[in-house]
């Protein structure tokens, strides 16, 4: 299994109001490239089925780095607490990922293809994908 690590630092300024907020992670999928392609046994079918290419999961290796700024509210009046403002950004980077289903379901009993098995593989096909995720949040709290 891959490690996955992350860090941040957030900078006080001198202005006592402002803070900023910096970020970076890795999270490594949890599921294997070979996924797709390992042997597995399906039970519940009509028969016990020994097939390759079973898995149809989704999951990418992804680099995720955020920005944050938070502003605080001096005390007013009767206010229960100082009040503060959250504005933040994330950016995900879901690394490339390609899974081939290629595999033949074999019947256990006999050892023997069976074609009429093809139309399981229009619901486990293969796939690529990857790309990038943009989130914004906004955060309004009171610390009491």
């Amino acid at each position: 299994m891959k490690s996955r690590w992350k860090g941040g630092i957030k900078y006080d300024t001198p202005l006592t109001w402002l803070s900023v907020m910096v970020g970076y992670s890795y999270l490594p999928s949890i599921i294997s490239k070979s996924a797709g392609t390992t042997y597995g046994i399906r039970l519940g079918t009509a028969q016990n089925i020994f097939q390759t290419g079973m898995y149809n999961l989704m999951d990418n290796d992804k680099h995720i780095a955020a920005l944050g700024l938070k502003f605080n509210i001096p005390k007013m009046g009767s206010m229960g607490g100082i009040a503060y403002i959250t504005l933040s950004y994330q950016f995900q980077y879901l690394v490339q990922k390609s899974v081939s289903k290629n595999g033949i379901r074999i019947d256990m009993g006999t050892g023997a293809q069976d074609p009429a098995l093809l139309n399981s593989y229009l619901l486990n096909p293969r796939y690529s994908y990857g790309g990038m995720n943009h989130s914004m949040f906004v955060e309004v709290g009171m610390k009491i």
